[in-house]
């Protein structure tokens, strides 16, 4: 009997070692971070031991496929430097065009400039284009830098930063580009031959010019007499002479040049109504203070309607004057439109003013019987 239970027990103790073999690949294929959730605490030790060393390398090939597909990944990228121009002088621009080629899945960020010192100052404002061809994508940056030292140069370093499907980091530096700055002093061979040239002359002695004071002499007489004669001559022609002194134009003439030059700009049709009677206005009130000698140009209509007056205006012309310069004021200062007609009215009413009072000329023989 104990034999019998014996052989049962081993029986079972097999079984269940198959059952785990067959069990414990699937669910390690599924999750292969959990080992210690497959083990059978029911099972003798040895059994357990070799389920859990199945599952480690199960694990450990599952994770070294995807570090050779990382690595894969990593070693597809490649970059291409162009620089133009590669000689240059100090404070020159140059442009840096960076060709990053990688698979498309991954994830890459914006360069960062890692200047080793401060032989180059780059620029902020970059350009950017991106494009997809197949499995793989390229992205270049073209960036702007300027030397500040001369000689064979180093560019400043581009480092890249990839991420790929699990989000982690990696780290690519652009190749290394050297450039040659030219300086803008001349070389030593061409100081030392100016140094020789100049070691090799000699310099010349100092002469003494004998000093001759009869030309400064004589030109200042010449000077004295050139100005006495050309005072006496103005002086001469000046003596008798009156410059004529030129009458103004009269006021009838001031005024219709300025209804015609106005007439002309057609600003009530353009709907200017205050530029047309301000322009207006001011015509008739240079008239009146030029043609009866009243002080209208600085008077307001108020001021203007006490002392308005003259033997040759008659009461009616007196008024009609200063109507319009009270509608001139509501349309130039209250904004007020005046009807569409009134405009051309009030422009006839300041032409038929002047018109009417201009000054009836003498004939010649009777101005100089008079004078």
């Amino acid at each position: 009997m104990h034999s019998h239970a014996k052989i049962i027990n081993n029986i079972v103790l097999i079984t269940i070692w198959l059952i785990g073999l067959m069990v414990v690949p699937s669910v390690a294929q599924q999750k292969p971070n959990i080992k210690s959730a497959l083990v059978d605490t029911t099972r003798p030790d040895s059994v357990q031991k070799d389920t859990i060393r199945l599952d480690s390398i199960q694990t450990d090939s599952i994770q070294t496929d995807s570090i050779k597909t990382v690595s894969t990944d990593l070693d597809s990228i490649s970059f291409k430097v162009e620089v133009d121009p590669d000689t240059a002088s100090i404070a020159d621009e140059i442009e840096v065009r960076i060709e990053a080629d990688y698979p498309k899945h991954l994830k890459l960020s914006e360069p960062v400039v890692r200047a080793s010192s401060n032989t180059f100052f780059v620029k902020p404002d970059k350009d950017f284009s991106s494009r997809t061809r197949g499995d793989g994508k390229r992205d270049r940056y073209t960036f702007t830098v300027m030397p500040f030292d001369v000689g064979e140069v180093e560019l400043p370093l581009f480092e890249f930063f990839f991420y790929d499907s699990e989000g982690n980091q990696h780290t690519r530096m652009a190749p290394i580009t050297t450039v040659y700055i030219q300086s803008m002093l001349p070389d030593s061979a061409e100081i030392d031959s100016l140094k020789l040239g100049l070691e090799n002359k000699d310099i010349a002695p100092l002469k003494e010019l004998p000093i001759l004071w009869w030309p400064y002499i004589v030109g200042g007489v010449v000077l004295i007499l050139l100005g006495a004669f050309l005072y006496y001559f103005y002086k001469r022609k000046t003596r008798d002479f009156e410059i004529p002194e030129i009458p103004p134009e009269p006021p009838f003439d001031v005024a219709i040049r300025g209804l015609t030059e106005l007439k002309t700009k057609n600003l009530p049709d353009m709907g200017k109504y205050k530029q047309y009677y301000s322009e207006l206005s001011v015509i008739i009130r240079h008239y009146i203070e030029g043609r009866f000698e009243i002080k209208a140009v600085e008077s307001t209509t108020f001021e203007l309607k006490r002392i308005f007056k003259h033997p040759e205006l008659n009461r009616d012309q007196i008024k009609e004057t200063l109507d319009f310069l009270g509608r001139s004021d509501l349309i130039k200062f209250a904004k007020q439109i005046p009807p569409s007609e009134m405009p051309d009215k009030d422009y006839e009413r300041i032409k038929n003013l002047v018109v009417s009072t201009k000054p009836v000329e003498q004939p010649l023989e009777e101005a100089e019987v008079v004078s």
